[in-house]
Order: C-alpha cells, then structure tokens, then sequence
C-alpha cells in the first residue's frame, strides 16, 4: 500500500510540475480575438519624456484602449532605430543616446494577429551637450511664453537643471545684465523697449555661483512700418483679405505689380504696426497664430531690391469667441505616419533594434496613422 500511496504522489508531482513550468498543454486553446475591440489609443492619451541627461532620457506612456490581443509596443526612436517592449510595459529609461541630438520617439502597440495600432503617440526632445557637472543646463532652451506689446515684453521660461539645484537666473537684453531673480522666479517684463532689433536671453547659475554661456535667447524688432518710398501704389482695386479661425486669421493678397523699375523682391507682415514676417515676392498668403480675441490691424508692404518698401495694403478684423468666415481658405499639408514593420514578438520583454524607412511623425500628442 505503501508503494502505491507513493506511485500516487509522484504521479501528482509531476502533473503540478507540468502545470507550473510546462506551459500550455496540448489541449490549450489560443485566446480568440475579441469582436470590435479597438486597436488604438484614446484621443487625449500621451507620452512623456522626462529626467534627461545628455546621453539619458525615461519616456512614460498611457495604456492603449483595453484589447486582450494586445502584444506588446515598437518605440521607433527617430526613424532609424526600434526597440520592442511587452505588452506590460508602461516606461522605459533609454541610455547611450548621442549627446546634443534631436529625438522624435513614435510608440505604436502591436497585436498578437501582426497588425499595429491605427495611431500612434510621438513626442520630441532636444537632449544637452555634455557639459560640466559644475554648470546648469536646459532640457528645452527656449522660451515658454514670449508676449511682445508695443515697447513692452513679457518672458517665462522652463527651469534649468543641476543635480545641486539652480541657483538664479539671470536675464540679459542685448549682452547687458538687467535682473537677477531667485529660482523659482521664471518670469520678466522688459519695458520701454527702444524701436530696432533686439535680442533676450536668460542664464542659470549653480549653487555656487557658476553660470551658464547658454539658456533660452530669442530675437525680435520693435520696428514700425516704414514710410513708403518711390514704390507704385498697388493694383487698382487690390484687396488684403482675411478669414478667421479659432485664435488665427489667414491673410491672402495680390502680386505687387511694379513699374518704373521698380520690382517687388520681397512682402513684409505687419500686425498691429509690427512687423511679424518677411517672405519672398512668390508667397502671397500668411497665417497669424496664438491670437487673443480683440481688435486688429494688418498690413502687407512690398520690399524691392535696394530696400525702399510700397506703401501698406491694409485691413482690419475683429476676432471674437465665434469665428468670422469671410475670406480665402488656405491648404493644410497631409501628415503621414510612418510604416512600422509588423515582425511577431518573441518571448515578453525582448527588445530588439534595425532600421526601417517611413514619413516623419508629428511632434507630439497623438497622430492618426494610416
């Protein structure tokens, strides 16, 4: 009896050991997909970079829509590298990056029947130079809010870092000094800006007083439309006009026609007296962004070869909560997503690297696929 009692038992063992580590078993059957669920992202989902260095960078992304298929992600890192990541995973901290380099990261899910998500989420970085451990640097060296009112302008920036903290900040207007703010104050009003070129940068200091050569810097003009020259006055019956949309308004215009020698080489933006753009005599149509509801005025000025400007083609709009629609509708180009390849994945967690050739991904947040 003893002998069998014991039979019995290894029987048992080997059946729980087989059921532990064998894996699936002959009779198992694969999951069926499930009928209509989606294979993308939600609208509003994202990926976000963050904690870099000059060679680091940990990305962090939202789960896709529920889907039992889902197999795991392709991270394609600008268009010549990809990596394979299971379906489980949800950050990934990437190192041996090349110091100084542009990033677009574009993540697309992959499911257990080849196919990939119909979307995907991107975001872009600018990774630092490698510099002293001493001297504080910028992950984004640029301004987060640039706001220029007559002689008046209003600037914020994102921090600096330094695994000590930053210090200060010090903010220059044309190599010269004009404050130095605390760390957590990351914001300036620069007034009674004189009329002309200018340029503004922002500087980071360490705790013990060492400062950055570089930091968020930007030029810009106060110019005011000039007085017009010897210019021909435009076509008989020429007309700026304008279409408005949600915070924009595209402005359409006719060729300047010159004569007595006189030939349009370039066209000059103004927006409420400022100038905002300077484009080739080939380019007769402009979109003004990141306007706030109120009143303006807009202007176009022929330029010819030696300088000397026509005089203004001008209009006015009012931009309201409820967008106008009179005007010309300007084209919009396509964005393609790129083609990632649909190779099955191998056990969870492998991670493998090639090349492949696509479009470039938009810059961030979610992007429909094709």
């Amino acid at each position: 009896m003893e002998i069998l009692y014991g039979i019995i038992g290894l029987i048992f063992a080997i059946w729980l050991i087989g059921k532990l580590f064998g894996g699936k078993s002959g009779t198992d059957q694969p999951v069926p997909p499930v009928s209509g669920s989606p294979k993308k992202w939600a609208d509003d989902a994202t990926i976000i970079a963050s904690e870099m260095t000059a060679t680091t960078c940990k990305l962090q992304w939202d789960a896709p829509l529920p889907n039992e298929q889902l197999a795991g992600f392709y991270l394609d890192i600008n268009q010549g590298n990809q990596r394979k990541y299971a379906a489980r995973t949800r950050s990934v901290k990437l190192i041996n990056l090349q110091a100084g380099q542009a990033i677009t990261f574009a993540l697309r899910a992959h499911y257990q029947d080849g196919s990939l998500s119909e979307n995907y989420l991107s975001v872009q970085v600018q990774l630092p130079q490698e510099v002293s451990s001493d001297l504080p640097y910028w992950t984004v060296a640029a301004f987060s809010r640039f706001d220029l009112e007559a002689d008046t302008l209003y600037i914020e920036w994102p921090g600096a870092y330094h695994p000590q903290g930053v210090a200060a900040y010090r903010v220059f207007l044309d190599g010269l000094q004009l404050a130095e703010l605390a760390e957590r104050e990351r914001g300036f009003r620069i007034m009674q800006l004189t009329a002309g070129t200018h340029t503004v940068q922002v500087q980071a200091s360490n705790p013990t007083g060492n400062w950055t050569t570089e930091g968020p810097q930007r030029n810009f003009s106060t110019d005011t439309i000039p007085e017009p020259g010897d210019a021909p006055a435009w076509p008989t019956g020429a007309r700026l006009q304008t279409k408005m949309g949600a915070g924009e308004a595209a402005l359409t215009w006719p060729a300047f026609v010159g004569n007595q020698g006189w030939e349009a080489l370039r066209y000059q933006v103004w927006l409420n007296n400022r100038l905002q753009q300077d484009m080739p005599a080939t380019t007769q149509h402009y979109l003004l962004q990141d306007l706030i509801s109120g009143s303006y005025t807009v202007a176009i000025t022929a330029i010819n070869a030696t300088g000397d400007s026509s005089a203004p083609l001008s209009a006015g709009f009012e931009l309201s909560e409820a967008p106008q629609q009179p005007g010309v509708d300007l084209p919009v180009p396509a964005v393609t997503a790129p083609a990632l390849p649909t190779d099955s994945f191998n056990a969870p967690g492998d991670e493998l690297s090639f090349i492949f050739e696509g479009a470039n991904p938009p810059q961030k947040g979610v992007s429909n696929g094709t």
